[in-house]
Formats: structure tokens, C-alpha cells, sequence
């Protein structure tokens, strides 16, 4: 089973901004997925999950030990983490880089050799061993910082932004590997501010917008987000049928579906009194029928509902 990573009333300020405030979550095995636009705190979060962030305020705990404890040290083998930006030094080859992480988490020369070469030939740059990292190109720096964070047999693995460059290709494969990660009982940890790319892999979520919005498992997630249902109309003046509906209460607005203007009503389960209001006002309607707002819908509309945004 993976390490377990908690979290209590923790809060992390910049002198008067906010980079999170009040987060709260418990989380083992399986992969947390961290949701928010950019600057709602995700990175300072996960930084202060490896022990790089004190934070301001609250408890956060690995495996039951403070990662800014001097105990947390024989925890980090057992932790893999890849950052949001390319941060390896341009002059090295992925093998001495590798090699030399290997050694620090306790693999002799031999060991740490091979162990280097296993995570290179995992993101496929097997053959890149010894280029300098300078003369890599965008995507394949990122796999070399995603290989580093499988170099052992992980407990933890915290990724920030771990799609960030890459290929459709390998958004992809690294994908899989972090199921994979997850399959075999490791706790994975990871951001993005794209629903799309959690929405498959994650078994839980966290929505942060500076202030936690939720917690919780995936389908409760989907049930949160999913809301009432809304009628979606075709008509011939969307904005005006809009104006109409809002000036007797529904709260109605538009959409863009592939270029198309769309009039959408939240929250109505009968559309027999919309239909009659906008014929009354002679409005066209050309089609229309009864949906739920998607998920990546539904979320944008939540994130954009917060009061500010603190860090990144």
C-alpha cells in the first residue's frame, strides 16, 4: 500500500496573498488528481507535500511524519517527483543525471547504472543516455525528469503538471505508467489545470481555487458537477430569446457548439413554458432538448466563480 498523505487546516501565505488556505483531504493508495486554474496554489501544495514549502498555517503529514522533519529523510527513496518546468542542469547527460540520483537514494555504481538505464529506456530515450540535456528537445527534457521519478520502487509519486510538453504520444504513455504506478499500490499525486486529463485517471479529486471548492472520489465528483439539467435551444436570436428568459427569471445564456450560438436554461425540467415564451415573443426556435452541462463545462463555470487566486 502507498504512503498516505494528509492534510488539516493547512494554509500557505505569501505575506498577505494566499497561496492555499484551509485544505483538508486524507489520501493512500490510488491517484489523487489536483484540479485548479493557473495560480490556485497547486504547486506550492505539492511542494509542501515533499517538505520544499513550510506552510503558514495547518498539519501536513506523509506516512504519519512531517516532510519538514528530519525523519521524512528515510521516506524520500521511496518518493518519486517530477516538477511542472524542466529544471535539469543543460550541461549533464540523462545517464550521469540518473546515475547520480540513483547513488543518492542508496544503489551502488553498478545498481544505479542500471537503474538509470531501465527509467531512460520507460520514456523512451534509452538511446539519449549520454546527449547533454541541453541539446534535448522540450518534451524529451520532461521525460528525463519523469524517468528520475521512476528510478526506484516508489511509495509516493508527485507530479506537477506531468504532461506539460509532451507529445500526444506520450501524454499518453506517461499516463499509463502512472496507472500502472497506481495499479501496483503507490499513491500518485498529481496536477493539472485540465480536466480532460484526469477525468480518466484519477480515482479522487482535489478542486482548489486558492480555498478548496471539493474532496472526494471521482463519481463523486461527477455528481457534484453535474448539477440540474438544462435545455439547450436552437433559436433564430439567441441573444435576444436570452434577454426574454432572463426578464422572467430563468437564468439563461449562451453557447458556442462548433460555431453555432446556442441558447442553454439551467435548471429546468419542463421546457413547455420557455417554448411558449419565446413563440409568444415570435422567436424561431429550430431544435431543442434537455442535457447535463459536461464535466469540463461544469467545472470551468465552478473555477471561475472563486473570489481571487493566490500562488501557482
Amino acid at each position: 500500500m502507498g504512503f498516505e498523505v494528509s492534510a488539516a487546516s493547512l494554509s500557505k501565505r505569501f505575506g498577505r496573498r494566499h497561496a492555499y488556505r484551509d485544505v483538508e483531504f486524507s489520501f493512500a493508495s490510488g491517484v489523487l488528481g489536483v484540479l485548479g486554474p493557473n495560480g490556485a496554489g497547486k504547486t506550492t501544495l505539492l511542494k509542501t507535500i515533499l517538505g520544499l514549502v513550510k506552510p503558514t498555517d495547518g498539519k501536513i503529514l506523509v506516512e504519519g511524519v512531517d516532510p519538514r522533519s528530519p525523519e521524512f529523510e528515510r521516506l524520500m527513496p521511496k518518493i518519486g517527483y517530477v516538477p511542472e518546468l524542466p529544471e535539469a542542469p543543460l550541461w549533464t547527460t540523462p545517464c550521469m543525471l540518473l546515475e547520480t540520483l540513483a547513488r543518492l537514494e542508496g544503489y551502488s555504481g553498478v545498481d544505479a547504472r542500471v537503474r538509470a538505464g531501465e527509467a531512460l529506456e520507460l520514456v523512451g530515450l534509452g538511446a539519449e543516455c549520454g546527449t547533454p540535456i541541453g541539446r534535448l528537445s522540450k518534451g524529451a527534457r520532461k521525460r528525463v525528469l519523469v524517468a528520475q521519478a521512476f528510478l526506484g520502487e516508489r511509495e509516493l509519486l508527485v507530479l506537477d503538471e506531468p504532461y506539460t510538453g509532451l507529445d500526444p504520444e506520450w501524454v499518453f504513455r506517461v499516463r499509463e505508467l502512472v496507472r500502472a504506478a497506481a495499479r501496483e499500490g503507490a499513491t500518485v499525486i498529481v496536477s493539472s489545470h485540465i480536466l480532460r486529463e484526469l477525468e480518466d485517471l484519477a480515482t479522487h479529486i482535489l478542486v482548489l481555487r486558492t480555498a478548496p471548492l471539493f474532496y472526494g472520489t471521482v463519481e463523486e465528483f461527477r455528481a457534484w458537477l453535474s448539477g440540474p439539467p438544462r435545455v439547450i435551444l436552437s433559436a433564430g436570436e439567441p441573444r435576444r430569446a436570452v434577454e426574454v428568459l432572463k426578464r422572467e427569471g430563468f437564468n439563461a445564456y449562451t453557447i458556442d457548439r462548433g460555431g453555432e450560438v446556442l441558447v442553454a436554461v439551467e435548471g429546468v425540467e419542463d421546457s413547455s413554458r420557455i417554448l411558449s415564451l419565446l413563440l409568444s415573443e415570435k422567436i424561431e426556435i429550430r431544435e431543442y432538448r434537455v442535457e447535463r452541462a459536461s464535466l469540463e463545462e461544469a467545472y470551468l463555470k465552478l473555477v471561475g466563480a472563486g473570489d481571487g487566486v493566490g500562488g501557482g
